[in-house]
């Protein structure tokens, strides 16, 4: 009897849960104004002379980052949706300034409002 239930509530939860397969895209154009076609472009190095990979002309249809959310302006070099229209991907102040050589590749950004 234990086994029917849970068979039973694996069910509703699968039944609940509807995952959005991504809008594979190619241009900006393909994608809705709140999105961006996010192509991540990783060149994998297998020899010193021979790089494997190359650029890709294809990706995926994501969401836009909104204001407070963590975002990277390295990410966006590489290919990856960066801050919604209006926005900046603004860096936190470094907790570690001023306190020797410690650094950091990147400090944690959030997306901010633009100041005018």
């Amino acid at each position: 009897m234990k086994l029917v239930f849970f068979l039973f509530l694996a069910v509703i939860a699968l039944a609940t849960c509807k995952a959005e397969a991504p809008t594979p895209c190619t241009s900006q154009d393909q994608c809705a104004a709140d999105e961006c076609c996010e192509i991540i472009n990783i060149i994998l190095v297998s020899r010193k002379r021979q790089l494997t990979g190359g650029p890709n002309t294809s990706g995926y249809c994501s969401k836009l980052i909104q204001e407070g959310k963590p975002c990277s302006n390295v990410m966006v070099v590489n290919g990856a949706c960066g801050c919604a229209p209006g926005l900046t991907c603004t860096p936190m102040p470094d907790p570690f300034a001023g306190l020797g050589r410690i650094r950091r590749l990147e400090l944690p950004a959030t997306c901010t409002a633009d100041k005018r």
